[in-house]
Order: C-alpha cells, then structure tokens, then sequence
C-alpha cells in the first residue's frame, strides 16, 4: 500500500505508476484538466483576436507564414510571440512585429516625425 501525494489516500501499489507519488486517478484528473486549461486558453485568444484587432486565429497565423515569421521591423525571428502593431486611432492592423520593435514604436508615441530625427541622430558623424 502506497499513500498518493496529491489526494492523501492509501491504494494498492498497482493504482501508481513506477515510483510516481500521484496516483493514476489523479494524474488523469490533473490531464484533464490542462487539456480543459488549454480549450479555454485558445478560445480566449481567438475571442481577444477577434474584439481587439477584428482578425480571426486564422487570418493571424497567415499574416505569421506571409511574414515568414519575422518581426516587419528588424526581420528576425523573435524568440517569443510576435505582437499585432496597429494603428491606436483607426484601430487598423499593420502587421506583426517582435517585442523590441513593438515597444519601441509604442516609446515613439508611433511618431513617424520622432522615429526619422531618432534615425538622423543615430546616422550622424560623432
């Protein structure tokens, strides 16, 4: 007999995987419940997608294969997500861009005027 860490009750060794503490029972509980974590995950960003940018998963992951991947901006491949750049007063998406180059345009208030006196300052003989 054999007590499982997870709900505390004592069953026949033939109920626990190998050496595992958790009981059959219970890890098919805790598997159920991430497959139940992760439907309501997805269904949460497909309705997020859908209410903020008015994309559906989709349309997303083909503006992700159009972009082969890569951050408009910089052109690499991000190691995280890439974020929806959209134009805060129309709320039109423009593309998809890493997290550098999406906080960067935010820092720049999405001021072409600043980005191109930031590029001048940046190209100038010091």
């Amino acid at each position: 007999m054999r007590t499982c860490t997870k709900c505390g009750r004592k069953k026949k060794a033939d109920k626990f995987y190998g050496n595992r503490g958790t009981c059959k029972s219970c890890l098919y509980r805790q598997k159920q419940l991430r497959r139940a974590t992760s439907r309501t995950k997805a269904l949460m960003r497909a309705r997020r997608l859908k209410r903020r940018y008015g994309l559906t998963v989709a349309e997303f992951n083909g503006m992700v294969t159009q972009q082969g991947g890569k951050c408009m901006v910089c052109r690499k491949r991000p190691r995280g997500i890439l974020h929806i750049d959209h134009d805060h007063e129309t709320g039109k998406v423009r593309g998809l861009l890493c997290t550098s180059c999406n906080q960067g345009l935010g820092y720049f208030k999405d001021n072409p005027v600043y980005l191109v006196r930031a590029a001048k300052y940046l190209l100038r003989d010091v």
